[in-house]
């Protein structure tokens, strides 16, 4: 959907709709007008027309499983309506408890659905939908929340009226920056390539044995080896809505599709087919040749992500399942994998093995997947049952019960991060017997009544009301512990029961961790003592991310991230840049420019990394340089222009290790020889020599000339062990920036 539509559909349709809204609610007795009211009512309007869109966009697809609401288009096109007995609100709202929860609705969302919203008026609203339905698909659900969300309700007094305001303050405060579609193509084939790569090699053996095999093994054999082809796990742990993954949905299928052609066996094949009709749960079209089959198996295996904003979760969940065309178990599987929480805050990968190996008491052994009776362990036994029956509800019941407990016991031990955890908890925690945490577990379960004892401990578990979260979208976006929220990704069951998988996590992570977001002071305790590693110089939530996303990846993982291009030269960012050298090697560096995301002037990277560490000896970046160098220099580049990958230009990666190595690199960069070698201020002294600029708006820093020049034989200058790294495409465009200005600026 383009902006001209997206932009109608919130000037046409948002407003008719939050007046509809406000006039029910004032029905019921409640003022509209008041500050509090006016921001339910236009978070009220927004979720209203985004399921309204869901459900259309089912609708066209086919793909509508529920028969109480009648047809939404065909409602829409009638010129006129009149109210009915049973409202058509009261309808949707039915059609969306039974599509996106099963469950009942948050408190939050409860009241909505009690208003007497009139019929009429809801008809008046919806209907200029009708012209948008063609351009509306799966993907564009996402991008018309990003452009929702950021509408706020304000009240003309003189008109005595509610109008719709756009707050860049809202966009920034709640991180509503959604990557452009090329540039996700771009993170997303540089990471899927050596990943599939080497998913194709590992499947090797597997290939050549059902080749090799008797027919009547052969079956047997090519369910192994689609277990096999779906064991590849891509995570975005700030998903958004989900743009990330659409990408990865539809590139990694491609990828798995053409690894199934070379097999050159239609064995696989039938084997693919019948995977997807023996999941097929639903009497909802499915699809039956090899490509459709293997996208939506794709979509319910091989994809994970995270967000603390719910309707953002909920849009991906049904944005991606309508996208594969799943059946409607599909959806059941995308809600396991796909999740609400704030994916900074909680128990980190891996974080529950080392406390089980490190604790003998408290909560030690309850999270000891070795241990047949704990906690954990039975969490994993649910959820491997599960996997065998999936239309067992009952199981996913339990599953769902013992999973919540084990959140809200590793809350309370989380707790303690955040803020005074009364001494009796602490002890209970850390030295408790194992007998009392397991009662805490069934109690909170609810297969036993709560102990009196455990009544205060288990209050404390709630976070404070000032630590609202890192990404500032939900102020109560739950906790998310990664090895109990995935499982699947972090443990594995062997003959002598459950152990941590030797490759837990995800073989690639693609994110836009949010930067810069305003934190609270207990923000700020919190990642200071949770998040070592990168918050020594400063604290910025992708810092954050990234030092996370490093933890989540497998050995040999690839990650794809969009990130603020300052990282590579200031000097509040050397621990990132440690960290990076430590624990990954830079495959690509490419500068995007500034101007990708609106209103947004800061120079934007897309990084590719991989986990393997480095084996260069140029390890340290505090250690002063054996040689002079200057930092790397990068084009700005529009968003829309052509990405430059500088490492397909300069293969050695040793230069940028020993790049990140030089302290203040592009701040005291004149101190340098080489700097004084290759440029100078005054007259040009060359007809061949570039202008030197600085900054991208530079008018605003310097007199409208150059501030000085780079000569045209720089590479002539250069001695023995000294490096240079000048984009040509930089010198060739007037006015380009070739140095990052400092961050006193």
């Amino acid at each position: 959907m383009d902006q001209p539509r997206k932009q109608l559909l919130r000037d046409a349709v948002l407003l008719r709709l939050v007046r509809a809204l406000a006039t029910g609610l004032e029905r019921s007795g409640t003022d509209p007008s008041t500050p509090a009211q006016r921001s339910q009512i236009a978070h009220a309007g927004v979720i209203t027309l985004c399921r309204v869109l869901v459900l259309l966009l089912a609708e066209r697809q086919h793909r509508q499983p529920l028969d109480a609401l009648p047809p939404l288009t065909d409602w829409l096109q009638q010129p006129a309506v009149t109210e009915s007995p049973t409202t058509l609100w009261q309808q949707l709202h039915t059609s969306w408890g039974q599509l996106t929860r099963p469950q009942a609705a948050p408190p939050d969302e409860q009241w909505l659905a009690q208003l007497p919203v009139d019929t009429i008026a809801l008809h008046a609203a919806l209907r200029p939908l009708l012209s948008h339905i063609d351009a509306l698909d799966s993907r564009s659900l996402g991008r018309c929340y990003e452009l929702l969300r950021t509408a706020e309700l304000d009240y003309d007094a003189a008109h005595g009226t509610l109008v719709l305001v756009d707050s860049l303050a809202q966009r920034k405060r709640q991180g509503i920056y959604y990557t452009p579609d090329h540039i996700t193509a771009a993170v997303v084939q540089h990471v899927l390539d050596p990943v599939l790569a080497q998913h194709a090699q590992r499947l090797q053996p597997v290939l050549h044995s059902l080749h090799q095999a008797a027919p009547d093994e052969q079956t047997a054999l090519a369910a192994a080896a689609t277990r096999a082809l779906l064991d590849i796990h891509i995570i975005d742990p700030t998903m958004g809505c989900g743009h990330f993954l659409f990408t990865v949905l539809d590139q990694l299928t491609d990828g798995l599709n053409a690894i199934v052609q070379s097999a050159a066996s239609s064995i696989w094949q039938h084997s693919l087919e019948h995977l997807g009709s023996t999941r097929e749960l639903t009497s909802d079209a499915c699809p039956r040749n090899q490509q459709d089959v293997l996208r939506w198996l794709v979509a319910q295996y091989c994809l994970y992500g995270v967000d603390c904003d719910p309707i953002a979760v909920e849009l991906a969940q049904l944005g991606l399942w309508l996208h594969s065309r799943a059946p409607l178990a599909g959806l059941a599987a995308m809600r396991h994998q796909l999740r609400c929480g704030n994916s900074l805050v909680g128990m980190r990968p891996g974080e529950t093995h080392h406390i089980a190996t490190s604790l003998p008491q408290g909560i030690g052994p309850a999270l000891n997947p070795q241990r047949p009776q704990s906690a954990i362990a039975r969490l994993l036994n649910l959820w491997r049952q599960t996997q065998a029956n999936p239309d067992d509800s009952t199981l996913h019941t339990q599953y769902q019960q013992q999973q919540h407990a084990l959140n809200r016991l590793l809350d309370l031990w989380v707790s303690q991060y955040l803020h005074d955890v009364p001494q009796a908890a602490l002890a209970l925690l850390h030295q408790g017997q194992p007998e009392a945490i397991d009662a805490l577990v069934d109690a909170l379960a609810g297969r036993t009544a709560m102990p009196d004892w455990a009544t205060e401990l288990v209050a404390t578990a709630t976070p404070p009301s000032c630590f609202v979260g890192a990404q500032h979208a939900a102020p109560h976006a739950p906790m998310l512990h990664w090895d109990i929220a995935f499982p699947q990704r972090f443990f594995a069951h062997h003959k002598a029961g459950w152990c941590r998988q030797a490759q837990a996590g995800f073989a690639a992570v693609v994110s836009n961790p949010p930067w810069g977001a305003a934190l609270t002071p207990a923000e700020k305790t919190y990642y200071r003592r949770r998040f070592l590693q990168t918050t020594a110089l400063g604290i910025d939530t992708y810092k954050l991310c990234i030092e996370q996303a490093l933890d989540l990846g497998q050995q040999h993982a690839w990650l794809g991230l969009i990130v603020p291009g300052t990282f590579r030269t200031q000097a509040r960012y050397a621990d990132l840049r440690a960290l990076l050298l430590q624990r990954s090697t830079m495959q690509h560096l490419t500068n995007l420019g500034d101007g990708v995301f609106a209103q947004v002037t800061t120079p934007t990277c897309m990084m590719i990394l991989s986990t393997t560490a480095p084996t260069s000896e140029a390890a340290d970046p505090t250690s002063e340089p054996v040689g002079d160098a200057l930092g790397l220099l990068l084009p700005n580049a529009p968003a829309a222009g052509v990405l430059l990958a500088l490492c397909a230009q300069y293969p050695a990666m040793g230069q940028l290790a020993h790049q990140f190595r030089i302290r203040d690199v592009g701040i005291n960069y004149n101190r340098s020889r080489v700097a004084q070698a290759v440029f100078y201020t005054g007259p040009q002294q060359h007809p061949r020599d570039h202008p030197r600029l600085i900054g991208r708006d530079f008018h605003r820093y310097t007199p409208p000339h150059p501030a000085g020049w780079l000569r045209h034989n720089y590479a002539d200058l250069l001695a023995p062990g000294e490096t240079i790294a000048v984009s040509r495409q930089t010198f060739e465009r007037p006015a380009k920036l070739i140095f990052a200005r400092p961050p006193t600026r």
